[in-house]
């Protein structure tokens, strides 16, 4: 169990740099996106 959870990590941390920054895009997307919608509403 202990050795699948380091395969996933390992798994984790290979996706995780080219991942990374569609996640930071995303989220400024999503904030942008609810900043916009408040301001249009207020």
């Amino acid at each position: 169990n202990r050795r699948r959870k380091e395969q996933i990590s390992l798994l984790v941390r290979t996706i995780s740099p080219s991942d990374s920054w569609f996640m930071d895009i995303y989220i400024l997307f999503m904030k942008f996106l609810t900043f916009y919608k408040y301001h249009i509403f207020i």
